[in-house]
């Protein structure tokens, strides 16, 4: 039994958390009795390079005219068409998001297919976490963050669809008033280099720290004291615009407060006071009392994450996820061949 993953980089739900639950899904799924699995990115071959960081085998790239995902269609037909030749047919298509699982209806109808508009779910062992001790000492060694110093990561996928300059004065606002925090956040939410250089110039560079790690959170998140998730910033929008939320799960996960911006996509991740801590958008000064709120209050930092955590393990388990997957698989695959004994004309 052979599954094709589609998985297109440029959805929100197709970044490193998605394919970095796909990795872990397809281990697992070899385990159930689908021993073999191609992956297929929609995107440039140096995003594959990108999901080998997230431990995805990646098979091939496919890369649509103009960046529009349905502009793929030629090349995701020739791929399977080299597929069959090869003797290497997939049995079911799994598109990882809705634009994959649009290219895959338009070019791959003959096929059984699952789609997963939004993946959630999350490996709870302690084991799929990096230490929070080796991370910190990373980042005392590597980036001169003290052990003591409160760390705000800015969380989100994909990174470049924030407006960074909000966290930016969420971390230093809340700096000011004599508590010492510092902000993760990658290159491509910091922006250009001359935002950078801006940043200097106010001294903002001591408390903004850039690593590439934060897009992929099981490799940092438990060197985090809290976790800043932002809306999308609306000049940032595009035809694919939103946000996925598995950074958010992976932080309730590894028992790391969030605070939220109230109208950021997290598909009843955070609930104010519950599971996290909420802001009215754009208002950046109620987020800096929320992060001086966790900063000052440890207790009630552990109230949300034990809270947070409970909720991740009861409805997004990874083996939950995957026992579903192959229900969806073989379900997939019987409709098509009862389809097929029905009406062989129509099915083909």
């Amino acid at each position: 039994m052979r599954v094709l993953h589609l998985i297109d980089v440029a959805s929100p739900w197709g970044g490193p958390c998605t394919q970095r639950l796909a990795a872990q899904s397809i281990a697992r799924l070899e385990q159930a009795g689908w021993p073999a699995h191609d992956v297929l990115l929609i995107g440039r071959r140096s995003d594959a390079r990108d999901a080998a960081r997230c431990g995805l085998n990646v098979t091939g790239t496919i890369w649509p005219l103009h960046g529009r995902t349905l502009a793929a269609g030629r090349a995701f037909g020739r791929w399977l068409a080299a597929c069959r030749n090869a003797g290497a047919a997939p049995d079911v298509i799994h598109a990882w998001s809705s634009s994959a699982g649009a290219l895959a209806a338009v070019t791959a109808a003959a096929f059984p297919r699952v789609v997963t508009p939004k993946p959630l779910a999350v490996d709870l062992a302690p084991s799929a976490f990096t230490p929070r001790r080796e991370i910190r000492e990373r980042w005392l060694r590597e980036k001169g963050v003290a052990l003591d110093e409160y760390v705000l990561g800015l969380l989100g996928e994909p990174a470049e669809r924030f407006d960074a300059r909000q966290a930016m004065h969420v971390g230093a606002r809340t700096g000011l008033s004599s508590r010492r925090i510092r902000m993760i956040m990658s290159g491509g939410a910091l922006g250009r280099p001359e935002q950078q250089r801006f940043l200097a110039r106010l001294d903002l560079d001591q408390v903004i720290v850039q690593d590439e790690r934060i897009t992929r959170p099981w490799e940092v998140i438990r060197g985090l004291d809290a976790a800043l998730v932002l809306a999308p910033a609306p000049r940032r929008r595009s035809n694919s615009a939103g946000l996925s939320s598995l950074p958010a799960l992976w932080a309730n996960a590894a028992r790391v407060p969030v605070i939220a911006e109230a109208n950021a996509p997290l598909d009843g991740l955070v609930t104010h006071d519950r599971t996290g801590l909420m802001f009215p958008p754009r208002e950046l000064n109620v987020a800096c009392d929320r992060l001086a709120r966790l900063h000052d209050d440890r207790t009630l930092a552990s109230r949300l994450t034990d809270v947070a955590h409970q909720l991740a393990s009861d409805r997004f388990p990874l083996d939950v996820f995957c026992t579903r997957l192959d229900g969806a698989y073989r379900q997939a695959i019987e409709e098509r061949r009862a389809a097929y004994l029905e009406n062989p004309v129509v099915a083909e």
